[in-house]
């Protein structure tokens, strides 16, 4: 049941990570006068999942989920360093497509791996969902409060912190020792 808690726990940092990333484009593109952009962004994220799950998924899903699970996530974290660096508009939009490659091998491998360690993939989903939407919660909250502080692209550094908490928790997850068969339902 550890495994299952540090991945729940996981969950929530993916969630903070893209709550935080949402919320953070919405308004810097507004206080730029120009809230358009983070439309563009956003949409740029999830084309990038998009292709992923469509282009790699059918390969990935032949491999165990714990195979996919960090990489997936180290990629998204580390294309989010790219979002404090990026400036506006263009930049901005090209990094989210780059971060949201990782989004959808992330999800999907979390999501079978948390379904092997539980009773079944219905009890996984459900624990990964309530976790994301915990998450999701904080670094919206955060991210807004950070952005009416700095205004300005700084605030991304805070998804970049959550992201690396997330990749941190579901690396030590899912490392030492056989994950696959160390997973057993619980009861």
């Amino acid at each position: 049941m550890a495994g299952s808690r540090a991945l729940v726990a996981a969950f929530v940092g993916i969630g903070a990570y893209l709550g935080s990333i949402e919320i953070l484009l919405v308004a810097l593109a507004d206080a730029d006068g120009e809230p358009y952009w983070a439309g563009y962004a956003l949409a740029a994220w999830a084309l990038g999942s998009a292709a992923a799950a469509l282009l790699a998924g059918p390969h990935l899903g032949r491999l165990a989920p714990e195979r996919v699970f960090v990489p997936a996530m180290a990629w998204m974290t580390g294309c989010g360093l790219l979002l404090p660096l990026a400036g506006p508009k263009l930049p901005l939009v090209i990094a989210c497509f780059l971060a949201g490659i990782g989004a959808a091998p992330s999800l999907s491998s979390g999501f079978s791996l948390l379904g092997r360690r539980t009773a079944g993939a219905s009890e996984g989903m459900s624990w990964a969902s309530s976790g994301m939407g915990a998450g999701t919660t904080i670094g919206a909250f955060s991210g807004g409060w950070l952005a009416d502080r700095t205004g300005s692209g700084a605030a991304f550094w805070l998804c970049v912190v959550f992201g690396a908490a997330a990749l941190t928790i579901a690396w030590r997850a899912t490392s030492g020792g056989d994950a696959g068969t160390a997973a057993q339902p619980s009861a």
